[in-house]
């Protein structure tokens, strides 16, 4: 089993509809599983969560992500 942390990195600054650069001075918020874990401001990067990762781990879960890939890798929350 391996861990990982997600990273995210905001490199657009917001509505391009509403005219250049707006939003830049705006923080984003960061939702996971639905709840709020964190902002972001534009040209940040952020790490945010710690997961475990696995691949399939017996040939029926293997045979399975054959059909349906999402099933090649499990995240567990840490």
């Amino acid at each position: 089993m391996a861990e990982a942390t997600l990273s995210l990195s905001r490199a657009w600054s917001g509505n391009a509809v509403s005219g250049f650069a707006s939003g830049q001075s705006e923080t984003w918020n960061i939702a996971l599983d639905g709840g709020v874990v964190g902002t972001i401001a534009y040209r940040e990067t952020v790490e945010v969560a710690n997961f475990r990762c696995h691949g399939p781990r017996f040939w029926p879960q293997m045979l399975a992500a054959q059909v349906k890939p999402d099933l090649w890798i499990t995240l567990h929350r840490v």
